[in-house]
């Protein structure tokens, strides 16, 4: 983990310390198993909670169990381990409660914490070297186009990075989504905003990216990645063509 990630989790928990524990929150009557899952979640301090103390709370949390509130004191934590790129949620839906709890109208001090946090996890995702990256980006990517507020900086981003690593995530990104990104122009089959998905269509398809692309792979002929990436400029080329 950078340390750029590591600093933006600090934050997290130190900007959201103000959102006290609540034993006792509120749920769905259809619940059951309330009261154990509230004890669950009160017999470790919050920086010990580990994926399977949270792993239903993340899930329910503001449609049938907890509050905005509620969600705000666990965030740091959920957030925390969403960094560790292998806690077997699903991330799209972690990630998408923040759209639920309407996070852009929350203090400027808790956006400003959260969007540091998901540029910080973006840039991981583009250059950390591990193997558990290349498995995570597919579902990774998608989420935090979902619900960072300016899908275009982060696209900027990835144009500087033109790393081995980065190069394959995006080779695979496509080619396993290719129908869906270049037809459908999304990103998720979770898509609830046209924007992201246009935006990285326009992007991945745009002359200065097939270019940067082309010159890659004329660079690095031998590379491991080289005949995919051939694969990918040609669907480019093709998509434009069409």
């Amino acid at each position: 983990m950078n340390s750029q990630l590591q600093a933006a989790i600090e934050n997290l928990y130190s900007v959201f310390t103000r959102y006290p524990l609540n034993p006792h929150m509120e749920g769905s009557p259809l619940h059951s198993d309330l009261l154990t899952w509230n004890r669950t979640l009160t017999t470790q301090p919050l920086r010990e909670l580990s994926v399977d103390h949270l792993g239903i709370f993340y899930f329910k949390v503001m449609t049938t169990w907890g509050s905005v509130d509620d969600f705000r004191h666990f965030l740091p934590r959920i957030f925390d381990l969403l960094a560790t790129l292998d806690t077997g949620w699903e991330e799209w839906v972690a990630l998408d409660k923040l759209k639920y709890g309407c996070w852009q109208t929350w203090p400027t001090s808790e956006q400003n914490a959260v969007q540091d946090y998901l540029l910080a996890l973006w840039n991981e995702l583009l250059t950390s070297e591990s193997e558990i990256a290349d498995v995570a980006f597919i579902d990774y990517f998608p989420a935090i186009m979902n619900v960072y507020p300016n899908v275009k900086s982060l696209l900027s981003i990835w144009s500087k990075f033109n790393s081995p690593k980065s190069i394959k995530r995006l080779i695979d990104f496509v080619l396993r989504r290719s129908e869906m990104i270049l037809g459908s122009k999304q990103v998720s089959v979770f898509d609830n905003s046209a924007e992201p998905g246009v935006l990285f269509f326009c992007w991945l398809t745009s002359k200065r990216t097939i270019g940067t692309l082309t010159t890659i792979f004329f660079q690095n002929p031998e590379a491991e990645y080289s005949a995919q990436l051939s694969d990918l400029i040609q669907l480019l080329e093709a998509t434009n063509q069409a």
